[in-house]
C-alpha cells in the first residue's frame, strides 16, 4: 500500500464520517473500512500513526480532536472479533463445553 492510497483511504474514512445528522458511529464506518486499518497495520503503522493520518485527513472526533489510541485500537478490535462471532451465529455452530470427570 503506497502512502497516496494510505492517505486516499483514510480520506474516504473521514467523509463516511460525516452523515446529515451528525457523525456516524465509529464502529460502523470501521466495519466498511476494515479492509484499510488491516492493510496500514501490515504495513506496520502504528495506532499513533494511524490516528494522526485520520486527523490529517479530517477523521476526527466530533469535537475535532483526533480519536485517542486506545478508542481507536479497541474499536477496530471489537469490529474483528464481531466478524469472527457472527458466523458461528449464522450457522449454529455453539461451542462444546468441557465436561468435569
Amino acid at each position: 500500500m503506497r502512502d497516496n492510497e494510505i492517505f486516499e483511504g483514510a480520506k474516504a474514512l473521514s467523509d463516511a464520517l460525516s452523515g446529515p445528522g451528525g457523525q456516524i458511529k465509529l464502529s460502523r464506518v470501521i466495519g466498511r473500512h476494515l479492509w484499510w486499518f488491516e492493510r496500514v497495520r501490515s504495513r506496520g503503522m502504528t495506532w499513533n500513526q494511524i490516528a494522526k493520518v485520520l486527523a490529517a485527513a479530517g477523521a476526527t472526533r466530533e469535537d475535532g480532536r483526533p480519536f485517542a489510541l486506545g478508542h481507536l485500537s479497541s474499536a477496530v478490535w471489537r469490529v474483528q472479533k464481531e466478524l469472527v462471532e457472527k458466523p458461528k451465529q449464522r450457522s449454529g455452530i455453539q461451542e462444546t463445553p468441557q465436561v468435569a470427570r
